[in-house]
C-alpha cells in the first residue's frame, strides 16, 4: 500500500471497505458465539454514525472523548469522528469522575461517546461540569439518574439522526488533509 497517498484514516478504512465489502472485518461475541461484521456493514455504521454526529453539531476540529471497552463500536465510534475531522480523545473505563473532568476540561471535547450505563455514571458528573461538553452519547443505554446541564442520547437516536442525512460522509472524509 502507498501510505503517501493515503489522506487521512477515514478514506483509507472506506477504501478498505470497497476492496473487502463482504469479507469479516470485526468480531464480536453475541449469544455465546463470535459473529463478523463485515467491511461493507462496518462502513454503512461508520458513515450513519458520523452523519448522526454532524447533524448534533459535531464539526472538523472538534474534540471527541470516547470512553469504551475493547469491542467492534469503539472502532467504529473512533473512525466515525476521523471521517468527520474531529478529533478521538480516548479514555481509560477506569477513569474517576474527576479523571474525567480532568479530560474533558483540557481536551475542550464537545461530545462524549460512553458504551456503558456503569461507566456513563462515572462520566456525566463530570460532564455537567465542565463548559465546552454539549452532548454524551451511550452505546448500550444511560443511568437513570442523567442530570441536567449536558444533552444525553443513546446510539440508536444518533445512528437515526445519520439516516435522516442525504450527505456524502466519503466527501466529508477526502476533504480531510494529511495534515488536519
Amino acid at each position: 500500500m502507498d501510505y503517501k497517498a493515503v489522506n487521512s484514516l477515514a478514506t483509507m478504512f472506506f477504501d478498505q471497505a470497497d476492496a473487502l465489502g463482504h469479507k469479516p472485518f470485526l468480531w464480536a461475541k453475541k449469544d455465546g458465539a463470535f459473529q463478523a461484521m463485515t467491511y461493507s456493514e462496518a462502513a454503512k455504521r461508520v458513515s450513519l454514525l458520523a452523519l448522526g454526529l454532524r447533524a448534533i453539531g459535531v464539526r472538523k476540529g472538534d474534540r471527541v472523548v470516547l470512553v469504551s471497552e475493547n469491542r467492534p463500536d469503539w472502532v467504529v465510534t473512533d473512525l466515525a469522528i476521523c471521517a468527520l475531522g474531529a478529533v478521538s480523545v480516548p479514555a481509560y473505563t477506569t477513569n474517576t469522575t474527576d479523571d474525567h473532568q480532568h479530560i474533558l476540561e483540557h481536551s475542550g471535547a464537545k461530545a462524549v461517546i460512553v458504551s456503558t450505563a456503569r461507566l456513563a455514571s462515572r462520566l456525566l458528573p463530570a460532564a455537567r461540569m465542565a463548559g465546552d461538553c454539549e452532548f454524551v452519547v451511550a452505546m448500550d443505554g444511560l443511568p437513570e439518574e442523567k442530570g441536567e446541564g449536558v444533552q444525553c442520547l443513546v446510539l440508536s437516536e444518533v445512528l437515526a439522526m445519520g439516516k435522516e442525512q442525504t450527505d456524502d460522509i466519503r466527501l466529508v472524509a477526502s476533504e480531510i488533509g494529511r495534515d488536519d
